[in-house]
């Protein structure tokens, strides 16, 4: 893994992932809220998260609440921010955009 950002370096790669992600205070993680129209339509999304994160190595805290998901994104055992982390968050950022785009079209049908 690369070396922990600094706040300078955090706050530059902030801007490649938009506001709905937030920094936590500690510098420690980013964390972001996904809603979806069913209970399946959030377990698929976050089957998909879990194999961009397997192929880097890097494992969200992923919590499913009926159709709300809650993804946080650091490692407690090398604390702060790396840019893998805002690398992973630009994928999921993709992802969820590509199943709520798949879903309307599919609910439209």
């Amino acid at each position: 893994m690369t070396k922990k950002l600094t706040k300078r370096d955090i706050t530059k790669y902030r801007k490649t992932i938009g506001n709905a992600w937030s920094v936590s205070d500690t510098n420690d993680s980013l964390d972001r809220t996904f809603s979806f129209a069913s209970f399946v339509e959030a377990f698929m999304f976050v089957t998909r998260v879990g194999v961009h994160a397997e192929v880097m190595q890097l494992y969200p805290h992923i919590e499913i609440d009926a159709a709300v998901v809650h993804l946080h994104i650091g490692d407690k055992r090398t604390p702060g921010l790396r840019i893998q982390h805002f690398e992973l968050a630009e994928k999921i950022d993709i992802v969820y955009a590509l199943s709520t785009k798949a879903a309307q079209r599919h609910r439209t049908q």
